[in-house]
């Protein structure tokens, strides 16, 4: 999967864990391609299980760049 297609899945789904997601993004892209795409597939596999563990890494996610 791509990036792209990934956030796009992430909308359809979701549109409250693409909002959490999008506003980490810019914080994870500084990481490279490969570590975006990894993290956005981990994001979407925990929203997926568990809506509140994927919120919770998401912010997580971007207390942890602050």
């Amino acid at each position: 999967m791509t990036t792209g297609s990934l956030l796009q899945e992430l909308r359809e789904t979701s549109p409250v864990a693409y909002h959490e997601v999008e506003q980490a993004l810019p914080s994870i892209r500084r990481h490279g391609d490969e570590v975006t795409l990894a993290w956005l597939e981990a994001c979407c596999k925990l929203f997926d299980y568990d809506r509140e563990a994927g919120k919770a890494f998401v912010r997580g996610s971007l207390e942890a760049e602050k």
